[in-house]
């Protein structure tokens, strides 16, 4: 097999395949779970109640996954990475967000599914009022 010439332009857009090809993979799922991802947004969804502690203030973004079963509702909720930063005067670790945000996210809920699917979501926190936004 040839591999050809390599060019700075080839490289370049076999670097942007390879990344864009990387969000099309799908999440790793239970063997009774197809890999699929909703796309609907939730019929009813709660925002995370966040801690009220002093100097405990963070703002961003979580990434959480989970899986919708056929009845609409969340399981297997995990979180994927976040994003925060402190404001104010707040420092190190954030404390209970990561608990808020998959407390919240377990009373979501979706349109009845034809089978149980998988779904990424992003849960915007902004601190200004102790509450989180959701975003997809």
């Amino acid at each position: 097999m040839s591999v050809g010439v390599v060019t700075p332009e080839r490289v370049a857009r076999l670097l942007l395949m390879a990344y864009l090809a990387s969000f099309a993979l799908p999440l790793r799922a239970a063997a009774d779970t197809p890999l699929i991802y909703a796309t609907t947004v939730p019929q009813h969804a709660v925002a995370p109640k966040l801690p009220a502690i002093l100097h405990n203030e963070f703002e961003g973004s979580y990434d959480v996954r989970f899986v919708v079963g056929v009845d609409g509702r969340t399981r297997d909720i995990h979180v994927h990475a976040n994003n925060l930063r402190p404001i104010g005067r707040s420092h190190g670790q954030p404390v209970g967000y990561d608990e808020a945000v998959l407390a919240a996210v377990r009373q979501w809920q979706y349109a009845k599914q034809p089978r149980p699917c998988h779904v990424s979501t992003s849960v915007q926190i902004n601190y200004q009022d102790a509450s989180g936004e959701m975003s997809n």
